[in-house]
Order: structure tokens, then C-alpha cells, then sequence
């Protein structure tokens, strides 16, 4: 049993729930999501999102700004085209391979020099993510904007969202966005156990 320290309360704990077989349809992953994402904008005082896929798009379902003056917004209920963000990416690498080949089909639209277009190159990107269980997105949705992002795992073992970091590229380069990327993984993965993961699929 949890106790809810707010109404005091008690309520079924995830490893309970998940024994007994109970969809965890009575958990918020927002509210399990925050003080992950929280603590992640602390350390790495970048913005931080919880992000989902919605047909061809990912929108932004939770947040936490990063401590810097000039940090990314990640504006929660924003829908952006999946093709040209890190978290669009990482959840179409553990997507149903028809949702993959669907969004392919496709005309990918550019919105800067930097979006992939071509879809057999962001086939492999997606490829890739799967392998590495990380994405990045560099300067393909905004100009100067980069990004990082892990997958969550729900009970089931199925990624339903995405933790992301993101800043301006003058901040972040190449080599240490990667860097960062060892704690987006690590954040999604403590959400990913309370949710009722037990099995991480990546280094």
C-alpha cells in the first residue's frame, strides 16, 4: 500500500497492482513523471519534458524549465512533428513497425535546413535509436534548438512516452548533449520502474 501524503489516504501500490494483473489506469504518469523531471532540469539546468505520440506528432504533457536565462520553453500541450524531435524519434523506434512505415509514407516537411526529409535516412535514425535507446535531434525543429531523449516504459513493457532535454545548440554541443543523455536515460528509467517496469532496454 501507498500513503498519499496529501489527503492521507491509501492506495495500492504499483508492485501490488501489477501482480494482481490491474491495468494501472489509476496512476497519473505525469504526477509519477515531475520530481523526475525536476530533478533532472536541476542537475543538468536544462528544460525538461514528458512527451507523447499522437499519430505523426509528439506533444508535451509535462515539464520543467531549466535554471538558465535562456532556456527552452517546451510549452506543455505543444504538438510538434515527430520526424524532428529527439522524443518523436526514440517512440517511433519502439512503435509498431506499421506506425513507422505509415509515418514514412508520408512527405516529411521541412521546417529547417536541418529536418531529415529523406525517409530512408530517418529510418535508420530510428533504427538506431532503438539500438542505442537514446535519440537526438539537432537543430530540426528550431533553428539552434537540440535535443535528447529516452523512452519510458509503462507495466507492460510498451514505450508510451518520452523524457527529453533540450536547449540552444550555442550551450550544448554535440559531445555534451551525449553526456546529458546518461541522466535523461537514468530519469526515464526511475519513471519507467515506478510505473511498473522491471527491465531496462538500454545501456
Amino acid at each position: 500500500m501507498q500513503r498519499d501524503e496529501g489527503s492521507g489516504r491509501y492506495r495500492l501500490g504499483v508492485g501490488v497492482v501489477e501482480l494482481a494483473g490491474i491495468v494501472l489506469d489509476t496512476i497519473d504518469p505525469r504526477q509519477v513523471a515531475y520530481p523526475h523531471l525536476v530533478e533532472l532540469a536541476r542537475m543538468c539546468r536544462e528544460t525538461c519534458t514528458l512527451s507523447v505520440l499522437d499519430e505523426t506528432y509528439v506533444v508535451n504533457i509535462e515539464r520543467a524549465i531549466g535554471s538558465y536565462n535562456v532556456s527552452h520553453i517546451g510549452w506543455i500541450g505543444k504538438r510538434m512533428p515527430a520526424h524532428c524531435t529527439a522524443a518523436g524519434k526514440v517512440l517511433l523506434a519502439y512503435a509498431p513497425p506499421e506506425k513507422v512505415d505509415s509515418l514514412l509514407s508520408q512527405p516529411l516537411p521541412a521546417l529547417t535546413p536541418n529536418t531529415i526529409t529523406d525517409p530512408e535516412l530517418l529510418r535508420r535514425q530510428i533504427s538506431e535509436a532503438r539500438r542505442k535507446g537514446y535519440a537526438t535531434a539537432l537543430s530540426e525543429l528550431e533553428p539552434g534548438l537540440v535535443a535528447i531523449a529516452a523512452p519510458v516504459m509503462d507495466h507492460e513493457g510498451k514505450a508510451f512516452a518520452a523524457v527529453s532535454l533540450a536547449g540552444p545548440s550555442f550551450r550544448l554541443s554535440n559531445d555534451h548533449l551525449l553526456s546529458l543523455g546518461r541522466y535523461v536515460c537514468s530519469a526515464a528509467a526511475a519513471i519507467s520502474e515506478k510505473l511498473g517496469y522491471r527491465q531496462r532496454c538500454w545501456a
